[in-house]
């Protein structure tokens, strides 16, 4: 498990991919780790940052599980390069009661996500605000057996 946290001084994960994908590669370099079950997570904007890593290296990971994140935290619209990730199993999960990052933004990147013949799973949690999604999220074993389940092809 890798757990990079976002400098403070940062408002986005711009610029720093290439630092998060030479993490992976030092972890693996002296780690035992199966390349091809690689999965990437994060909440919040942590969850925003699996988009955008993803993004930059869609070959890399097995499944992507972004949290109460989407890619529109950074401005725009769907990502033009979304169709790259199709290959990828994602789960999103998002509370509809969520202040932080409005619902209605993961359902558009779930609904592009399955326009481009991608394998997708989305949970809204409808009773749920932005801390409770991860909390949830996180503490559900189906997610994990899901997870073990995946592997890149």
């Amino acid at each position: 498990v890798i757990a990079p946290q976002m400098p403070a001084d940062r408002d986005s994960w711009g610029g720093l991919t290439n630092s998060l994908d030479a993490l992976v590669d030092e972890v693996a370099a002296n780690l035992t780790v199966d390349p091809d079950r690689v999965y990437l997570t994060g909440l919040s904007m942590g969850g925003a940052g699996v988009w955008q890593l993803a993004l930059a290296y869609p070959e890399r990971f097995a499944a992507l599980v972004p949290i109460a994140g989407y890619p529109q935290l950074y401005g725009g619209g769907i990502p033009a390069t979304l169709c790259d990730l199709k290959g990828v199993p994602v789960w999103t999960f998002q509370g509809a009661m969520d202040n932080a990052v409005a619902p209605q933004g993961a359902e558009q990147i779930v609904q592009a996500f399955q326009a481009c013949g991608g394998r997708i799973t989305s949970t809204l949690y409808e009773d749920a605000g932005h801390e409770q999604t991860w909390r949830r999220a996180y503490a559900d074993p189906a997610l994990f057996d899901w997870l073990a389940a995946q592997s890149r092809r």
